[in-house]
């Protein structure tokens, strides 16, 4: 079986996209008569993946996580131009040649790319996910509802052909409604799975010391900078934060040491082990994002870290981050305003406010662990001859 993962925003050997490639590839390893290929972005370097399964393609010019403003839709011959170019790019990948086709998120352009090209999939399962609001690439509400337009175009002449879409909240909007879908996580293995069940049984129970991680990209829209305004006006005494930031923040890091030695910052490359064994290290993982930007998104952040029984600081406007802990772990969160006084609160709260938390988080776990399985997205996916397929359309629109 050949199967091709489609994932122009994978471009170096860390972050979310490196996850996936690295789980799917353990999951993968040793099966005989299987081949793994992820096609990335253009800037990808094989190289830097040769300790993982699979064959890693750099492949496409435009950048998964490129964003759009108006201006980048003004010119029809220009759009039309990206769009020929994104099709023959696929096409070089040949993909009729191969089983099984994933595309663990759906950027929108790459995406409208494979409507184009549908006829070229061939008898392949293409599986159309992760849909994340169109919002996610538009700086602004023209490039928005360009960008929603052909997210719905694409949905719609996708329909007909073999192909799966899903999302992390079992909905998405289209159009002035929404469908229903699967809900599937940024899968792991069975053998990172048994890493996170084994680091939540160890548990968390904050007493004297209160551990808060915040993990990733130092960016404003994931509360950076409430986090530092937080540190700089001093952190209750029983507060230290933990920040594990990716290569190229070691400056910054040695910063925020200095000023505060409730601080424990460092920046470097980890694998997804030695990340799920960093964010188990702590109490609370940090989510206080930025309603701007994720009241209406997930982060594949926070069901990680129900996985490992550890509790989470959200913004209470952040919705579909509520709604999915309200669901699949009730009780697992304390929600705070996004603002550097309701921050202050939520981190002076007692200990057995976080202790009951944590609780129900590790009651939790097994729960949000399996829709992360593996095994469970390449069944949906319909990997016929590893998984036993369940390939389930596109849902009728719902109110």
């Amino acid at each position: 079986m050949k199967i091709l993962v489609l994932d122009p925003g994978l471009s170096a050997r860390l972050g979310h996209n490196a996850a996936i490639a690295e789980e799917l590839g353990l999951e993968l390893r040793g099966r005989p008569g299987v081949e793994l290929t992820f096609a990335g972005s253009s800037t990808l370097i094989p190289a830097d993946f040769e300790d993982l399964t699979g064959t890693f393609l750099p492949a496409f010019r435009l950048d998964g996580y490129a964003h759009f403003g108006a201006g980048d839709f003004s010119d029809p011959q220009r759009n039309e131009r990206i769009r020929t170019f994104l099709a023959s790019e696929l096409q070089a990948l040949r993909p009729s040649s191969f089983d099984v086709i994933l595309m663990p998120t759906a950027y929108p352009l790459h995406l409208q790319a494979v409507a184009d090209s549908a006829r070229l999939l061939g008898k392949a399962q293409f599986q159309c996910g992760l849909l994340m609001p169109a919002s996610f690439w538009a700086n602004d509400a023209a490039a928005f509802q360009h960008l929603a337009t052909v997210f719905e175009a694409a949905i719609l002449q996708l329909q007909g052909a073999n192909c799966l879409f899903y999302t992390e909240t079992g909905r998405f909007a289209l159009g002035d409604a929404s469908v229903r879908t699967p809900v599937l996580l940024p899968p792991v293995s069975a053998a990172t799975a048994s890493l996170m069940e084994t680091l939540a049984q160890a548990g968390s129970n904050p007493a004297e010391e209160l551990r808060v991680g915040y993990f990733g990209s130092p960016f404003t829209s994931k509360g950076f900078n409430v986090l530092l305004e937080t540190i700089a006006r001093g952190l209750p005494p029983h507060v230290r934060i933990v920040l594990r930031l990716p290569p190229g923040h070691a400056e910054r890091c040695a910063t925020l040491r200095a000023q505060s030695p409730q601080v424990d910052a460092t920046s470097r490359a980890m694998s997804n082990g030695e990340f799920l064994r960093e964010m188990a290290s702590v109490d609370v993982v940090f989510g206080l994002y930025d309603p701007a930007h994720y009241s209406e998104k997930m982060s594949g952040l926070i069901p990680e870290a129900i996985c490992l029984g550890r509790p989470v600081l959200l913004s209470a406007e952040c919705t579909s981050l509520v709604a999915f802990l309200d669901q699949h772990a009730p009780g697992s969160f304390v929600s705070a305003g996004y603002d550097v006084a309701s921050l202050g609160q939520a981190l002076a709260l007692p200990a057995d406010i976080w202790r009951e938390r944590a609780q129900r988080a590790a009651a939790s776990a097994p729960v949000v662990r399996a829709l992360k399985s593996a095994s469970r997205y390449l069944t949906i996916a319909g990997a016929g001859g590893i998984y036993r397929p369940q390939i389930r359309p596109l849902s009728a629109k719902v109110a």
